[in-house]
């Protein structure tokens, strides 16, 4: 198999920096896109974070208030215990990881200064990194985009679980058993 940059070295100089152009612009676009995604993951996990307080509190005043009932306490808890994990998985979505940035440093461009390679030959490699860089990218959104929905369908799946089980609860004690 060829490597990119030995095909990206055949192109005209202009046609790198416009390869190079584009590859910053898409790499720009993508870190703005993570950083949204990041955003959701962040909201979605105060939301849940709310929902998670709301209902052991329920499971707690169930078990310490006037009217006791341990399943629905346990039942309470259970859900808490599912929220708990879905927020876990949502951090875990956004927590820091590797993820390139556009541009470079310069002092990456000090070895090929004193080796005196074509510029030419330089472009067509930065061009190279940058491809590997935006499929990194791709496949980091990819994995957090699979987390983040690995936390939604625990926390509905929680949920669906405990209204269920409440509801099952509530028809046993409206027909006398």
């Amino acid at each position: 198999m060829t490597d990119l940059k030995d095909v990206l070295v055949e192109a005209s100089e202009e046609s790198l920096r416009e390869i190079i152009r584009n590859a910053e612009s898409y790499l720009g676009a993508q870190l703005t896109s993570a950083l949204a995604a990041n955003q959701r993951s962040i909201s979605f996990s105060s939301l849940l974070m709310a929902a998670l307080v709301l209902i052991s509190g329920a499971g707690g005043s169930v078990i310490f208030g006037t009217h006791r009932d341990l399943y629905l306490a346990w039942t309470a808890f259970g859900v808490s215990f599912g929220l708990l994990l879905a927020i876990a998985v949502s951090i875990w979505s956004f927590s820091p990881k590797e993820f390139w940035f556009v541009g470079n440093s310069p002092d990456r461009w000090v070895a090929d200064i004193e080796a005196r390679k074509p510029l030419k030959e330089s472009l067509a490699e930065q061009a190279s990194h940058y491809a590997e860089m935006i499929e990194t990218n791709n496949e980091t959104w990819k994995r957090d985009a699979t987390r983040l929905k690995t936390s939604v369908v625990i926390a509905w799946s929680s949920l669906a679980l405990g209204v269920g089980s409440i509801g099952y609860h509530l028809f046993w004690q409206s027909v006398g058993h």
